[in-house]
């Protein structure tokens, strides 16, 4: 039976990703796996990280990627050395760099430029709305507020405009076992926070990459193993 997962700021850790789709989820050609952006920053494996999605993508496992405010701004050091300086202090860039033998966006081999140009900034099904971050409810289209879906921390969902639908994004790091609490409670659950703090993993409660699978709303996860 096919399922749908859906994996939220990987952030570098690509042992950690790997690990989680091979040996936890065990992903199926026949499944569906949703990426919630921030693949690269922080974590010293960035580059692995987006080798393993394009592998996965050209041996035709369904992946839907969408892009996280790391992305973003990554791709907007491209012509302006103050934010390349910003980035690499203040979001972890310099890791990205390494992992990419690189000094430059520019210098990006055209495979993942063309990867980082090509996300999608939401997804919608009948059953959900995955996100890197959430969704302006205070406009009456919910889907236009791009730069909210990227970066915003405080969203107040609307349910009688979000309907049976459910948010699964990522962005803001939370404890494993806050999520754990969530998903036990059935009531008023509307948006699904699944970042669990991969690349903070020297913070108590968080260094965990986690997965979560929605037809049965199951979570599967594995600790940084790339410290």
């Amino acid at each position: 039976m096919s399922k749908i997962f859906a994996i939220s700021d990987i952030h570098g850790c690509g042992n950690s990703f790997d690990h989680l789709i091979s040996k936890e989820i065990k992903l199926k050609k026949s499944d569906e796996l949703f990426l919630l952006g921030d693949y690269i920053d922080r974590g010293k494996n960035s580059k692995q990280v987006i080798d393993i999605i394009l592998d996965l993508i050209a041996k035709r496992f369904q992946v839907n990627c969408l892009m996280g405010n790391h992305e973003q701004i990554f791709m907007l050091t491209k012509n302006d050395d103050l934010r390349l300086q910003h980035w690499k202090e203040i979001f972890g860039g310099n890791p990205t760099l390494s992992s990419f033998n690189i000094s430059h966006y520019d210098e990006l081999e055209e495979k993942y430029k063309s990867f980082f140009e090509g996300l999608s900034y939401y997804f919608e099904s009948k059953k959900n709305i995955f996100v890197h971050a959430g969704l302006n409810f205070s406009n009456e289209n919910i889907f236009e507020d791009l730069n909210y879906m990227l970066w915003s921390r405080d969203m107040d969902v609307k349910s009688e405009i979000l309907g049976d639908r459910k948010i699964i994004h990522g962005h803001t790091p939370r404890r494993l076992i806050e999520l754990q609490k969530q998903l036990s409670n059935k009531e008023n659950n509307y948006s699904f926070n699944i970042d669990t703090g991969c690349a903070y993993s020297n913070e108590m409660g968080y260094g965990n990459l986690t997965a979560i699978e929605l037809t049965k709303m199951k979570i599967f996860f594995t600790e940084n193993l790339d410290k």
